[in-house]
């Protein structure tokens, strides 16, 4: 397995990648499939559209951007953060590769939620919830006891 990339199959030997040379003739998907010119490698495939009620595909550095804006700048996601996190999620078969491209060169992996991803964030979320309810609770029975007390 190519594990700059992450692929491997038939058509990859995986020595361009560990000299850090890409070619992208050499690599194929997950699947053994050849990425470079078919439809799926270059995100035009129809059946790749956004669905309504799903967000749209991100790469590495869109991810970075948005955990950014979402946090108001208070979190800085590393490059080795991310795709270790990534790696692991893909593991666990929580994320996906929706498509992989080719831009300037480099390899561009864009990932999306699976349905069992989709169920463990939405679990997460509602642990989450229950914690800033509770949190809340006792912020306001501290309000109403003597001295600025808690229960």
């Amino acid at each position: 397995m190519c594990r700059r990339a992450g692929l491997s199959g038939p058509d990859h030997d995986g020595r361009s990648c560990r000299s850090g040379n890409f070619n992208p003739e050499t690599h194929g998907d997950r699947r053994g499939r050849r990425l470079h010119g078919s439809p799926s490698s270059t995100g035009t495939d129809p059946a790749r559209a956004h669905r309504p009620g799903r967000h749209p595909p991100r790469h590495g550095y869109a991810i970075v951007q948005e955990v950014l804006a979402i946090s108001g700048g208070r979190t800085k996601l590393l490059t080795g953060t991310l795709y270790t996190a990534l790696d692991r999620l893909l593991q666990q078969e929580l994320i996906q590769v929706d498509h992989e491209e080719v831009v300037a060169g480099k390899l561009r992996r864009y990932f999306t939620l699976t349905d069992q991803g989709r169920d463990v964030l939405t679990a997460e979320a509602e642990r989450l919830r229950a914690g800033v309810t509770e949190a809340e609770r006792r912020l306001a029975l501290g309000r109403h006891q003597p001295n600025g007390g808690t229960a």
